[in-house]
């Protein structure tokens, strides 16, 4: 994980979590804010057990910090505390890419 610039800080010190918005593959997405700018973020909280295959996981979080475009969402930066990784990216209120592609 260091070569993707993971922190292992607590998450919890720099984003408040407001409530889940879904399940995905890996794990639950919450909505929550920064707790110094007030932003709004997403957060993706992956719990990994000893064992896994996080290469995908590490591709994703890769390929978000070098896509930097407006209509790309963007990436905040990742935990790893305890068991769990937490990628945290720009919040978009539309819901997720899944279910924009099945509505449209």
């Amino acid at each position: 994980m260091d070569r993707i610039g993971v922190s292992f800080l607590d998450p919890l010190n720099d984003y408040e979590l407001i409530h889940r918005i879904g399940c995905g593959t890996y794990g639950d997405v919450f909505k929550a804010r920064n707790i110094r700018t007030s932003e709004l973020a997403a957060i993706k909280i992956v719990k990994l057990d000893p064992g896994d295959d996080i290469t995908s996981i590490q591709q994703e979080i890769t390929m978000m910090k070098e896509c930097k475009h407006k209509n790309i969402v963007a990436y905040f930066g990742s935990y790893h505390r305890n068991t769990k990784l937490w990628i945290c990216m720009e919040y978009c209120g539309g819901g997720s890419l899944q279910d924009i592609y099945h509505c449209t």
